[in-house]
């Protein structure tokens, strides 16, 4: 049973505003694409292993994109299962290439287009945040359940190798067809209930409660100012045209498409980047309008939250 759907993160968002807003000539520009792509294949990978989870029963208690403390720094699950028995934390790679999990130096090794590069060992990764959920049961007095850990390489073309005289030593690294396979395997391994379907339920609540999603803006990490953000209206016909308010509505002057809403879309991409309130008067600047009357009618409409000088 699903209990945390999997949504778009909070992060990949305002990379999305951002991406949006910044001019194609920002010498940002290049880091946040390379980001904003990176950002998008992992929860492309995330998404995968949806279809494969549906094969499980109802008695598993299913959390996706869960971000804890355990009491020092925060961790992120990928996705968290919770039966009576066990609890397994499911991390999520989609990463392409050759891959080669190397116990030596602890390295993932991708090879592709002829490149080599390395990555950190997705189980030692997966390794921490297990020890970090104990931590987190401790820490909430929850009486400890075995936590064990998967890792699913999702993307469709990816080779995985084992480097030499290794065998059988990542067993718990696997690709997204095996996923129900595996959960049932690790199942079997602990038969006996440690807590009762209302104790579950209970820790599902408290998980969902501990919930909170990153505050990171991609402006502070990449050193954007606000000031260089495109602002105005832009038009979801034909992409960053910045479109003009006339009699009630909005018009593109390129491709003629209008709207009553498109600024809905300029307003959450200003929450998702400068502030999540706004003053009459920031809104008139960001939105490229002049009368004061029809943005604060605007504002109102949202029940947008309106605040500072200029109300």
């Amino acid at each position: 049973m699903i209990e945390k759907p999997r949504t778009t993160p909070l992060y990949l968002q305002k990379l999305q505003a951002l991406d949006r807003r910044l001019s194609a000539l920002h010498p940002r520009r290049p880091e946040i694409e390379n980001e904003l792509a990176r950002w998008r294949a992992g929860f492309k990978g995330e998404q995968s292993i949806d279809y494969h989870l549906g094969f499980l029963n109802d008695n598993w208690c299913i959390l996706h994109n869960l971000r804890l403390h355990d009491g020092t720094r925060p961790f992120q699950i990928d996705t968290l299962l919770i039966s009576t028995s066990l609890i397994i934390l499911v991390e999520v790679k989609n990463i392409t290439g050759i891959l080669t999990l190397d116990a030596e130096f602890h390295q993932l090794i991708r090879f592709d287009n002829e490149k080599e590069e390395a990555f950190q060992h997705p189980v030692h990764q997966s390794n921490r945040h297990k020890m970090q959920m104990g931590w987190w049961l401790d820490w909430n007095h929850i009486p400890s359940l075995p936590i064990e850990t998967i890792v699913v390489m999702a993307h469709p073309r990816s080779v995985l190798k084992r480097s030499n005289g290794t065998p059988g030593m990542y067993p718990q690294v696997i690709p997204p067809y095996l996923l129900p396979d595996k959960i049932h395997e690790l199942h079997r391994h602990y038969p006996d209930p440690v807590l009762s379907g209302n104790d579950v339920r209970k820790l599902t609540r408290r998980l969902l409660a501990s919930h909170s999603e990153s505050a990171q803006n991609p402006l502070h990490r990449h050193h954007i100012a606000s000031s260089d953000l495109v602002k105005g209206v832009f038009c979801p016909a034909c992409g960053k045209t910045v479109m003009q308010r006339i009699h009630g509505s909005w018009l593109c002057p390129n491709c003629g498409h209008t709207s009553k809403n498109a600024h809905h879309q300029a307003l959450q991409d200003y929450a998702y980047l400068i502030q999540s309130d706004i003053s009459n008067k920031e809104a008139a600047s960001f939105l490229h309008i002049s009368s004061p009357h029809t943005v604060k009618r605007l504002l109102g409409s949202l029940s947008y939250p309106v605040s500072g000088s200029g109300r």
